[in-house]
């Protein structure tokens, strides 16, 4: 199942239709095991929080793990944060894909892959497994280098260092 961790806490109709539907969800659902996924990671990959949260604010995590606990949910997938990782809760596996289009080397400190790739889920007897695979020809563009991309955190206040 996949949600759209962009609008939770973000107090427009499309949040609150949301929460009505994941009310649903554990009936939809039953007992079939299930892969959850989100932009946002729902815990992130840091021992430490920042001041800058890159996860779902825990005050929604709080609410979404309401409904998750009633449902056998075997994985959590999220991207966000560029790099690979995998860790656990519970039983459940959580992963952070790594991106296709740009890693984001040494911007925070993650005990992570930070290489372009893809994730592959193996679902098989109702357990799940993911595996970092790398894209063959697949070129690491530095985003420091793309007028656009700078252009858009300039916008934001943000600058990176060269």
């Amino acid at each position: 199942m996949g949600l759209n961790s962009e609008v939770i806490g973000a107090g427009i109709p499309e949040e609150g239709t949301q929460w009505d539907w994941l009310d649903t969800v554990p009936d939809q659902i039953g007992d079939r095991p299930t892969l959850v996924f989100s932009h946002k990671p729902f815990w992130q990959p840091t021992i430490d929080e920042p001041a800058h949260t890159l996860n779902i604010p825990p005050v929604y995590l709080e609410r979404l793990l309401e409904v998750f606990n009633k449902i056998p949910v075997k994985s959590f997938g999220s991207g966000h944060v560029h790099t690979y990782a995998r860790s656990t809760h519970g039983d459940a596996l959580i992963i952070h894909a790594p991106s296709t289009a740009f890693t984001a080397r040494g911007a925070i400190d993650l005990p992570a892959l930070e290489q372009l790739g893809v994730v592959e889920y193996v679902c098989e007897d109702g357990s799940v497994d993911a595996y970092f695979r790398s894209i063959p020809h697949l070129v690491e563009g530095e985003p420091r280098n793309i007028p656009e991309f700078t252009a858009h955190l300039a916008d934001l206040g943000i600058t990176l260092d060269a």
